[in-house]
């Protein structure tokens, strides 16, 4: 069972090469790790479900889909590897849409709606959100 970057060890390891998973696991996993690398998330969400690799690593989005689309596989997330927070860009000096993409972010923490949207889409609860 994976609890923490030691257990990667005793597992063939699947996940999408170049990716963020890809460079934290690499850095993190202990030496002799078997890691295997696919050009894609298709090829390695296929290597996973075949039964080519014991674990997937890959993002939070990808796992939730590939446990909404196979409910039968029982996926659980083991490990978290990085919060990876996403970000909105606002072309520079755009200083109104900037204040209404805060504010519109805003009222839907404030109202609980953004913890929705979390569920819905990445299949877990929203993190904190960072504080600058």
């Amino acid at each position: 069972m994976v609890k923490e970057f030691e257990d990667h060890a005793a597992y063939k390891i699947g996940l999408t090469g170049g990716t963020l998973e890809d460079l934290e696991v690499t850095k993190r996993a202990p030496e002799g790790t078997e890691i295997i690398r696919f050009g894609d998330n298709a090829a390695t969400l296929a290597a996973f479900t075949s039964g080519q690799v014991d674990v997937l690593v890959t993002g939070n989005t990808v796992a939730a889909k590939l446990s909404a689309d196979a409910p039968e596989m029982s996926l659980e997330s083991k490990l978290i590897i990085k919060e990876s927070p996403a970000f909105i860009g606002v072309k520079k000096g755009d200083f109104d849409l900037l204040q209404w993409v805060n504010v519109f972010i805003l009222h839907k923490k404030l109202g609980g709606e953004l913890n929705e949207i979390s569920e819905t889409w990445l299949g877990q609860p929203l993190p904190a959100l960072p504080t600058f």
